[in-house]
C-alpha cells in the first residue's frame, strides 16, 4: 500500500510536495493548486510502465492514459536543468512471507530468507526514490 508519494518540479510544484497517502485520499483545495498535477504524475509513471517498448525511454508522458507534453512542458517554469523527482513511500505486505517447507533448501537459503523476512517485519516500509532531467544530445 503506498504510504506517502513525494512530488517536485513537476509543473506547478517546485519544491517536494509530500502527499500522505491513506485507503481513502481525498485531494481538495482551490482551482489551479495542482490536484491534477497530482494525479498526472502517478498516471505518467503507471503509463510510463505500461507503454515503454524501448528499454532506454525513461517516460511516456504522451501515451494512452495521459499526454503532459514534453519535458520542458511539465518541468517547473519549464527550466530544463531542472530535476523531475517523485519518492514513494510503500508499506510491504507481510502475507507473502510464509514459506514453502515442501521442498529441501539449502541451510544458507533458509537462513537467508529468515534474516529478509525479520528485516521486512522490523522494517515493513520501502521508499524508492526517481529523478529524470533532460538529456540534450549535442
Amino acid at each position: 500500500m503506498l504510504k506517502e508519494y513525494k512530488l517536485k518540479n513537476f509543473k506547478a510544484f517546485s519544491e517536494p510536495e509530500s502527499i500522505a497517502t491513506r485507503p481513502i485520499t481525498l485531494i481538495y483545495g482551490p482551482n489551479s493548486a495542482g490536484k491534477s498535477s497530482i494525479v498526472q504524475s502517478l498516471i505518467l509513471l503507471k503509463q510510463t510502465l505500461e507503454e515503454s517498448i524501448n528499454p532506454e525511454t525513461v517516460l511516456v508522458s504522451k501515451g494512452s492514459l495521459v499526454d503532459v507534453g514534453s519535458f520542458r512542458e511539465f518541468i517547473h517554469l519549464h527550466e530544463t536543468d531542472r530535476l523531475f523527482s517523485t519518492q514513494f513511500t510503500v508499506k510491504i505486505d507481510k502475507k507473502p512471507l510464509k514459506r514453502d517447507n515442501s521442498s529441501q533448501n539449502s541451510d544458507i537459503l533458509n537462513r537467508l530468507f529468515n534474516y529478509l523476512r525479520q528485516q521486512i517485519l522490523d522494517h515493513p516500509y520501502i521508499t524508492v526514490e526517481l529523478n529524470f532531467s533532460l538529456d540534450v544530445q549535442t
